[in-house]
């Protein structure tokens, strides 16, 4: 027998974790500008993304006035001002304001999961009663742990751990002990979902390109502008597809150490390079419903891969604890670590 249970949307609670959930989501990146006994200063950032897209917007429409003759003096001066004032106002947007948090004596910070959805962003959130002050916010995950140590540290609160780690994961003086790295290496894309993104850009320019080439020419005349702007159009959006197809982040670890390199069409750029002494452990890091980073402890502190999915989980499959610090043979989300062998082509689909 079946029983319904029916979840009003209009009662305090709902209307409270609605309040909670927008106090902790009103901005998108924070990060920790200085500490000190019984309060935070933390920086917040917008995201430059939005400015450097409409950059070339701006550009191209405050330069029509200016292809055309039959634009008057007046029109092409009011249109140029006007994009040089949009272009001025979205950059001054991105600069970071500073803002003080306090942090009472036994105050609660929690690394916030996503309850759905395919997260990447790591959430340092501040328990206040009822409130939940969004503390940190990174991309990063090392640079997120290693900013909540120091908070923890000078301000001496307490942590509740998150994103697939637990307490001692969290730990800033972890027993450094020996590791067994067992030969790997793999190439994967730099982040979940790469493949299907570069597959969407090549296939929407050529969209682009053959609706403008099937479409009627009802003019006898056609204006360059109007062939040079979709054309411009249908290179940009295929070159970033390429342009993303093309990178992928190669993992070597041998007896010696742990590689990471960055691929742009096969040519590689060295990103991080750990030797076997300095590595203490990998630890998959999900802040979401799926796994986006791989941080590794070091003695000079943490530092994270960009990687996930079936190689998040071989590189922690690799760098294993000698059997007298209590091998990991298990993630802490439950899901067992698969064997692979020494070459993986991760497959984001």
């Amino acid at each position: 027998m079946r029983r319904a249970v029916l979840i009003s949307t209009r009662g305090p609670a709902f209307l409270a974790g609605a309040r909670r959930a927008r106090d902790v989501r009103r901005t998108r990146v924070r990060r920790l500008h200085a500490v000190r006994p019984g309060s935070v200063t933390v920086e917040v950032e917008s995201s430059i993304a939005l400015a450097v897209l409409l950059v070339p917007l701006v550009a191209v429409l405050t330069a029509l006035p200016w292809v055309y003759a039959e634009s008057t003096v007046l029109g092409r001066a009011v249109t140029t001002l006007g994009g040089g004032a949009a272009l001025v106002a979205a950059l001054a947007a991105q600069r970071p304001r500073r803002r003080e948090i306090a942090i009472p004596a036994g105050a609660t910070l929690e690394l916030e999961n996503a309850p759905a959805g395919e997260d990447d962003r790591y959430r340092v959130v501040l328990h206040q009663g009822e409130r939940r002050v969004l503390l940190l916010d990174h991309g990063d995950p090392a640079r997120a742990i290693a900013e909540l140590r120091e908070i923890v540290r000078v301000t001496r609160a307490a942590v509740r751990p998150g994103w697939g780690l637990t307490d001692e994961d969290l730990e800033p003086g972890a027993d450094p002990g020996d590791v067994v790295l067992h030969p790997l290496e793999l190439v994967a894309p730099c982040a979940p979902g790469q493949v299907r993104a570069g597959v969407a850009g090549c296939g929407g320019a050529l969209f682009v390109l053959v609706m403008f080439l099937s479409a009627p020419r009802a003019e006898l005349e056609i204006h360059t502008l109007s062939v040079a702007l979709p054309l411009l159009s249908v290179v940009g959006v295929a070159a970033i597809g390429v342009l993303v197809l093309g990178v992928r982040r190669r993992v070597t670890i041998t007896a010696r150490g742990l590689r990471v390199e960055h691929l742009v069409f096969g040519r590689a750029t060295l990103e991080i390079e750990v030797p076997r002494t300095e590595l203490v452990a990998a630890r998959a890091t999900a802040p979401g419903t799926r796994t986006c980073h791989v941080l590794l402890e070091t003695r000079s502190g943490p530092r994270s891969i960009a990687v996930g999915g079936d190689a998040a989980d071989a590189i922690v499959r690799a760098v294993q604890k000698t059997p007298a610090h209590a091998p990991v043979s298990e993630l802490t989300n439950g899901r067992a670590v698969s064997t692979y062998g020494s070459v993986l082509e991760h497959n984001p689909y």
